[in-house]
């Protein structure tokens, strides 16, 4: 057996202390029974009774946490709505706090925490004692410190909160339900009150009260009779001014590491995305001229139709003109609907050369592979000037 798995390099040989450490048999798995203590010297902890149900707030050292058993396995996690998601941003986020050891004794501060269910929990001044336990929120977090145990130190706690409940209650699937539920902040809300948000905001207001509303929060509402929402102004401008179409699917890189980017131009006012606003309105009631029905409802092809638009307007000095400063077009005379009444032969001049492109590629025997394609800067830059030499 051993001379065959050494000869064959796709095969990892495992002995059973490895397999017990790494993985859970199927079928639901049990809380984890081993007994726990955890050093709370030096900190106050709060303890108190809900119902049935008694709960410890405690700051836990993240090095005694990443002792638990399970961890590797996911057994500790068995009750958790989800499992570890891997290389999100929020982990990615996770893990820079960590390796950042200056950070540590500071992690409290910004962490949302942990909440562990267990069937015996004891609180005595420098120690909280528990067992037959299992995290039911967290796993994200825990799971970045034990892939980075190295750079744990001490200093580095996590705020807990410990609660005990009798074996088989319906309140740990009720908790479990809503401490996973809950709505969480994304990048948008992080820029919320960003100077550059906030003074778009204002633009708007000054300008346009009453009839424009841009909304820089989810959640804020207006009586205007338009309201432009910042994240997708943001896609946009991505598309429009920057020429990324392909990035416009990554909701999370908008109001986040592209943020500067997009936003902070000087060119970028309230005219600015006004004006490509209401571009991308007639793209999308021209999106019925596209052949292909699965392509024109594809997210992504609004935003290349707008990257193309864009392309199209540079062939011309009036539209060079306005692609530098939208502002005047939009301040004449029924500015708004001159812009759209303009714009929208283009637009449908451009669906017609795109037809023919996916028409003549299926015709060749490679068909369009839109959802590929439209996610590359290479084919975006490719199929663009294809279609603009027609046009």
């Amino acid at each position: 057996m051993l001379h065959f798995v050494s000869e064959s390099s796709d095969i990892t040989l495992f002995d059973r202390s490895e397999l017990e450490k790494s993985y859970v048999p199927a079928g639901p798995a049990a809380p984890i029974g081993k007994p726990v203590s955890f050093d709370v010297f030096g900190f106050e902890c709060l303890q108190c009774q809900v119902g049935d149900a008694r709960v410890v707030f405690a700051p836990l050292k993240a090095s005694e946490l990443i002792q638990l058993d399970g961890i590797a396995s996911n057994q500790l996690f068995a009750r958790n709505v989800r499992g570890s998601l891997g290389r999100t941003k929020v982990n990615k986020d996770i893990a820079k706090s960590i390796l950042n050891t200056e950070e540590h004794k500071e992690f409290l501060l910004f962490h949302n925490g942990l909440t562990l269910l267990c069937e015996k929990l004891s609180y005595k001044k420098d120690k909280v004692d528990i067992s037959n336990y299992s995290v039911v929120n967290g796993c994200q977090s825990l799971t970045s410190l034990y892939e980075h145990r190295g750079k744990v130190t001490d200093e580095l706690r996590l705020m807990a909160r410990l609660i005990e409940l009798p074996p088989g209650s319906a309140m740990a699937d009720k908790i479990t339900h809503h401490s996973n539920n809950q709505n969480p902040i994304n990048a948008r809300d992080l820029q919320s009150n960003s100077t550059i948000q906030r003074r778009l905001q204002n633009e708007f207001s000054e300008l346009f009260k009453g009839a424009i509303f841009y909304r820089i929060k989810r959640g804020e509402a207006d009586q205007a009779s338009l309201n432009i929402d910042n994240d997708e102004a943001g896609r946009l401008l991505l598309a429009f001014d920057l020429k990324q179409p392909s990035t416009c699917h990554q909701s999370y890189k908008i109001l986040d590491e592209l943020h500067g980017d997009i936003y902070a131009r000087p060119e970028v006012n309230a005219h600015r995305i006004l004006a490509i606003y209401e571009i991308s309105s007639k793209v999308i009631d021209d999106l019925v001229g596209i052949e292909n029905g699965m392509l024109a409802s594809y997210r992504l092809t609004r935003y290349f139709l707008m990257y193309l638009v864009r392309l199209a307007l540079e062939l011309d000095e009036k539209g060079r003109d306005f692609c530098e400063n939208p502002q005047p077009y939009i301040e004449a005379t029924k500015g708004r609907e001159r812009l759209k009444s303009s714009i929208d032969p283009v637009i449908k001049d451009l669906v017609i050369d795109l037809n023919a492109e996916v028409r003549e590629r299926a015709e060749a025997g490679s068909p369009f592979d839109f959802k590929r394609e439209l996610k590359s800067p290479n084919a975006i830059r490719e199929l663009g000037r294809s279609i603009i030499a027609n046009y």
